[in-house]
């Protein structure tokens, strides 16, 4: 029972294979030939209106093994690729139209990178020195995190002392 446009799947498939160099046949797991191939069973499933079940039927058809739990799993990455893969990106910005949560995300990533960039800075400056120096660092950092509650930013006193 096929419920679906097959001619329009095989053009989106041959589309996306052409545009990417995607060989449907080779089954590796490089990252590129994995979102790639992510990229297309979403096209598929949007743009052709099928389901995990629907194209793995077509894969099928085309002489090709694949789960149903296999493109359910995939599609559910497909967030993770957007995120981390900037081809896929691309790719997904020139079908799709972009969600702002998307964009949400991927500042929110910029962020964690830049926090984790001065992170770095910190391990590389107290990497040469040896374990004492270290203790007398942590010390003083946990002091002055501390410092950080006890101090109130909002209301200042001001205390004159006359002798």
């Amino acid at each position: 029972m096929i419920d679906y446009n097959i001619e329009a799947a095989h053009r989106i498939t041959d589309e996306t294979c052409n545009k990417t160099g995607l060989d449907l046949t080779h089954k590796t797991r490089k990252e590129r030939n994995v979102y790639i191939r992510v990229f297309l069973y979403k096209r598929l499933k949007y743009h052709n209106l099928m389901n995990d079940r629907k194209i793995s039927h077509f894969l099928a058809i085309r002489g090709l093994k694949t789960d149903r739990s296999s493109v359910f799993a995939a599609l559910n990455k497909s967030d993770t690729y957007y995120l981390n893969f900037p081809e896929y990106r691309s790719l997904h910005n020139e079908f799709f139209s972009v969600p702002s949560i998307y964009k949400k995300q991927l500042e929110k990533e910029e962020n964690k990178r830049d926090i984790g960039s001065k992170k770095a800075k910190l391990y590389r400056l107290i990497d040469g020195l040896d374990e004492s120096k270290i203790q007398e660092i942590e010390e003083m950092l946990e002091l002055k995190i501390k410092s950080f509650s006890w101090k109130n930013k909002d209301k200042y006193e001001v205390i004159s002392c006359e002798v």
